[in-house]
């Protein structure tokens, strides 16, 4: 890729550990089935030791263990989740989505600005790597563990509502355009090189202390030394005072052309204060710029049809992770070959990119899902649901990059964030019903994808009505451009006033 190849040494090394950065975050979704996984259980009945079942457990308050934990050892079976106390791990579960809904809200109602979004993601960086390893030494207190899986959530979901709009921040905008595929691909790598280290070590301390914490907490500070950020403010602060002095001599000679004023600058000040003024009211800024997109009728349609496919298809994804617990079988095997799948539709995913655009790639690939999802309609066996979830997992790789890309074509670049924070939180609400609606499902003996396949399908409707409003890599060249003859022009008149000047 020619954007990546005209980075520098440093530059290419800090593209690269932000996404190997981005890889650690993949056990917050790979770890759920051992956090709260339970064994088969025993009960001491007659002074002997029998299987029997948490019901049984739970209606004579027999004395109890697990067994055939096949190595892992969850939250659920370190407190014992069972009977009146399945309200706490439900409490826990619930806060996975509630720390994500609140750094959603806090990405829409606080706009970051570009100068400020690198110190934002290191501290947050920070936060969650040492909030992670100290349940190390917290991790006999259920209140210390509920605090921090509350933040791992809000954490990771603030970063990943910010990575993509950093990238296009910081690097070419061809880059910035396929870091959705690269997210796309780091993410089930990240995840196997998790799980085939679970295959052996399957203590949830270990998983969230040493694989997740200490790896992203060394890679922040990585990323820290690496932003070129500090180095480049340097040299534009050398730069300003080199133009400041030259525009100084020119004034010299030029009064007419070139001025520097006290009032101007006093105005300039005054103006910046105006903006930071304007950015404390965050709901009046939200407001606008709601109006801002209500007056472009296209990009109003556009906002919402891309909400509705991306919400269907990440509800679909959710889906997948809830149906872990009817399949049956091995868990760690049925989630390690369901992450090989994503891996394999993420290198299908680049193949695609190469050929076809996104938009077509989204519109087939939902078709495809959708389809297979309904068809599992009239039939509930494990079998089956174990299908319709490698199907929603491969897929899902493919629709995340495509729309993620398709992102830059529909939607002006200022109301990019906002939807897309807005999507995930129309998932996270719709995610916390998702336990509900299976139960209703399971009670009327129908495979529960079927639901989300009808809306898949439904959604194929509104891709076809998306407008394409431009196109980022002709504004790119155009941007190049203009700044490659206004590079020359300054390089003439500099020429020329040394010459004067000599």
């Amino acid at each position: 890729m020619e954007s990546f190849k005209s980075l520098s040494l440093r530059e290419k090394t800090l593209f690269i550990s932000l996404f190997v950065m981005f890889a650690f975050q993949s056990p917050i979704t790979n770890e759920l089935p051992y956090l709260f996984y339970k064994s088969d259980m025993e009960c001491l009945t007659e002074g002997e030791w029998r299987m029997c079942q948490e019901k049984t457990v739970c209606d004579n308050k027999y004395e109890y263990r697990f067994v055939n934990t096949n190595g892992v050892q969850s939250v659920s079976m370190n407190f014992g989740f069972i009977c009146e106390k399945k309200l706490l791990e439900a409490v826990l579960i619930f806060l996975s989505p509630a720390g994500s809904l609140l750094a959603y809200c806090v990405s829409i109602f606080y706009e970051i600005p570009k100068d400020k979004k690198f110190e934002y993601i290191f501290k947050i960086l920070l936060l969650e790597g040492y909030s992670l390893i100290s349940l190390y030494i917290f991790n006999s207190s259920l209140l210390m563990f509920a605090l921090i899986f509350f933040l791992w959530n809000f954490n990771y979901s603030f970063i990943f509502s910010q990575f993509v709009y950093y990238i296009a921040d910081t690097f070419p905008k061809q880059l910035a355009i396929n870091s959705a595929i690269l997210i796309n691909f780091v993410w089930p790598v990240g995840g196997l090189v998790f799980l085939f280290i679970a295959m052996k070590d399957g203590n949830w301390v270990h998983h969230c202390v040493f694989m997740t914490g200490l790896p992203i907490l060394a890679i922040a500070y990585a990323i820290y030394y690496l932003n070129p950020r500090k180095r480049c403010n340097q040299d534009e602060s050398n730069l300003s005072d080199f133009l400041l002095i030259q525009s100084v001599k020119i004034s010299n000679l030029s009064q007419e052309n070139f001025s520097i004023t006290k009032e101007a600058q006093q105005q300039k000040n005054l103006d910046q204060n105006q903006d930071d003024l304007k950015k404390v009211n965050i709901f009046q800024e939200l407001i606008k710029k709601f109006n801002e997109a209500k007056k472009d009728q296209v990009c109003c349609q556009n906002m919402c049809y891309y909400i509705v496919v991306y919400v269907v298809q990440m509800v679909g994804l959710n889906a997948s992770f809830i149906a872990y617990n009817t399949v049956g079988g091995n868990v760690k095997n049925n989630v390690i070959n369901s992450t090989i799948l994503e891996l394999i539709g993420s290198i299908f995913t680049i193949y695609l990119m190469q050929k076809y655009n996104s938009m077509k790639i989204l519109y087939y690939n939902i078709i495809i899902v959708s389809s297979s999802q309904a068809l599992a309609m009239l039939n509930n066996q494990q079998l089956v649901q174990l299908i319709a979830i490698n199907i929603t997992r491969f897929g899902i790789k493919v629709t995340f990059a495509s729309i993620m890309v398709a992102q830059n074509y529909i939607l002006p670049k200022q109301f990019a964030q906002l939807t897309f924070a807005l999507s995930n939180i129309c998932t996270i609400l719709i995610r916390i019903m998702l336990p509900f609606y299976k139960y209703y499902m399971d009670m009327l003996g129908v495979n529960f994808f079927s639901g989300i396949g009808v809306c898949g399908l439904v959604s194929v409707y509104l891709i076809k009505k998306i407008t394409i409003i431009s196109n980022p890599f002709e504004e790119e060249n155009s941007l190049e451009k203009s700044f490659s003859k206004d590079t020359e022009l300054q390089e003439i008149q500099i020429e020329k006033y040394k010459k004067v000047s000599s």
